[in-house]
C-alpha cells in the first residue's frame, strides 16, 4: 500500500466478462483515488461515471488515455473525485457496512 499513498489515480483496465467485484477498486477509493476501469461485470456499481472515476469500455485505449490525460488536466477533478471514491467507500464498502447489510438480509429471512 506505500506505492498507492503516492500515485493520483488507480486504473483497471480489465476485459475479464466475469469480473465480479474487484476488491482493488476499493482499495483506491479506501486511499481517496479515483479509479479508471471498464465497464465489465460489477464494476459499474463500485465506480459511479464522473463521480468517482470514469467507466470506459474494454479495449478502448484511446479513451482510457484521454481519462488519463484530463487528471493531469485538471488535478482538482482527480481530488473531487478521490473525495467522492472515499465518501462512497465508507458509506457502501466497510466491514461494518457489510455486517450491517446481512444483519438486515437475515432479519428479512427469519421475520419475513
Amino acid at each position: 500500500m506505500k506505492y498507492v499513498k503516492r500515485e493520483d489515480v488507480f486504473v483497471f483496465p480489465t476485459f475479464y466478462h466475469n469480473e465480479r467485484f474487484p476488491l482493488v477498486l476499493l482499495e483506491a477509493m479506501q486511499h481517496h483515488l479515483p479509479c479508471i476501469s471498464t465497464t465489465e461485470g460489477g464494476i459499474p456499481g463500485i465506480i459511479d461515471d464522473k463521480e468517482t472515476g470514469f467507466l470506459i469500455e474494454k479495449h478502448d485505449f484511446h479513451t482510457l488515455a484521454d481519462k488519463l490525460e484530463y487528471f493531469i488536466e485538471h488535478p482538482e477533478e482527480s481530488k473531487r473525485m478521490g473525495g467522492n471514491g472515499y465518501r462512497k467507500f465508507q458509506d457502501k464498502f466497510t466491514l461494518r457496512k457489510f455486517e450491517e447489510s446481512m444483519v438486515d438480509i437475515l432479519n428479512d429471512c427469519f421475520n419475513g
